[in-house]
């Protein structure tokens, strides 16, 4: 549910952070997950990076050391995040019992995978948790990169595990993004007649780095956003503004 909310990590702070002064209206309610919490960083990507850690059975100490957050905040973050989510902790418990009793472990697409290490080892539970939501992502991209090649509307040039890299005509953008977007889109059915649909957007440019709105002549020709037909009028320049240290070397 959380994560078909619109907004997961706003969500998770208002499950996390029950104090606020939270109004049940997404949209209004993420100013308040964005007001600082900890240093520089919000409520919000606490939320993130804290919950994707711990998804993964990252310990206090081990995500204090990474995220240079102290371990007492860590831990304070992770009791509230399993009472609102008790099913992530039962779900660790039920991955070590089946890599413990089997020595496998069969993913969401079908995949089966043989762990070699000690089945009791912290290192080896963390992989074999991290297996399922990790290796299921590559497959499902997978499927839809493939559906994207048979509509044969664009040039696949990369998959990059939750993304895939795309050429085509620069005056047809409008008509083969959305087009694209809708084919990399692969539902996969879960039990209680319940579909897993992640969903897909797409970044427009010409390089890898990013298109930056507060300083567009920077990188003219960098990535940005793609929000529907008409939302990037941006022509390529050819003769973008060089460096000082490219013209020096």
């Amino acid at each position: 549910d959380a994560g078909e909310s619109g907004d997961l990590h706003t969500t998770v702070s208002r499950l996390a952070w029950k104090d606020l002064d939270w109004i049940n209206d997404l949209s209004k309610d993420r100013e308040t997950a964005e007001k600082p919490f900890y240093r520089q960083h919000s409520y919000r990507h606490m939320a993130k990076v804290l919950g994707h850690g711990t998804n993964y059975r990252g310990t206090p100490i081990t995500m204090a050391k990474h995220t240079k957050i102290d371990r007492q905040t860590v831990a304070e973050f992770q009791g509230k995040y399993f009472a609102a989510f008790p099913g992530i902790p039962r779900w660790h418990a039920a991955v070590s019992i089946r890599l413990l009793h089997d020595g496998f472990l069969v993913s969401l697409t079908g995949r089966r995978r043989w762990f070699f290490g000690r089945r009791g080892d912290d290192a080896t539970i963390r992989e074999a948790i991290a297996f399922d939501p990790q290796g299921s992502v590559g497959d499902i991209l997978n499927r839809g990169m493939l559906q994207v090649w048979r509509a044969n509307i664009c040039w696949l040039l990369l998959q990059v595990h939750d993304a895939i890299l795309i050429e085509y005509p620069e005056q047809d953008e409008d008509k083969i993004l959305p087009t694209a977007l809708k084919l990399i889109e692969v539902p996969i059915e879960l039990r209680h007649g319940r579909n897993l649909l992640i969903p897909s957007e797409a970044k427009v440019g010409w390089n890898w780095a990013e298109w930056d709105p507060r300083n567009p002549d920077k990188n003219p020709n960098g990535l940005k956003k793609w929000r529907g037909p008409g939302s990037d009028s941006r022509k390529r320049e050819r003769r973008a503004k060089a460096n000082i240290m490219d013209i020096k070397l």
